[in-house]
């Protein structure tokens, strides 16, 4: 009989689902603590510069150390142009800059700045399409996780 205390070697799986649900509340809470009335002003600057750390920490930097200097700059010049007046051209000018900076800091196959300007452009458009395939793919993801769910 042994009184040494067992361990068990399986590390504790965690839900990938946790860190995303909490920085989008968080960013949330901050949306609605800046923005609710007030008038837009310098809040939409600090707004996309939290979103842009949000995503950079929850998807981590796979950008190559000169391109993350590229983006950085690139962010920070839209995030300037807002912070100096807000009018429709610097509110897009703003969004394009951190859309393409979370996009190029975040992915891995490099691609040309066209390619990232279209999907900057475009990933408001195309988020309540790619919905679907997240919450299909959630739902399959908790299946293998919780053997009993959903029956039970």
């Amino acid at each position: 009989m042994s009184i040494a205390a067992t361990t068990n070697s399986e590390p504790a799986r965690s839900n990938p689902l946790i860190l995303p649900l909490i920085a989008a509340t968080g960013c949330a809470a901050l949306a609605d603590w800046l923005f609710y009335g007030w008038w837009v002003g310098i809040s939409l600057a600090l707004f996309y510069g939290v979103i842009s750390a949000v995503a950079i920490a929850v998807n981590g930097v796979r950008a190559q150390r000169r391109v993350q200097f590229i983006m950085t700059s690139i962010l920070l010049a839209g995030l300037i142009a807002l912070v100096e007046q807000v009018d429709t051209l610097s509110v897009i000018l703003a969004s394009l800059a951190t859309a393409s900076f979370v996009l190029v800091m975040t992915t891995h196959e490099p691609s040309s700045w066209p390619r990232r300007l279209f999907e900057a452009a475009t990933v408001p458009l195309r988020g309540p399409f790619q919905l679907i395939s997240d919450v299909i793919g959630a739902l399959r993801h908790m299946t293998t996780l919780t053997p009993g769910w959903p029956s039970g």
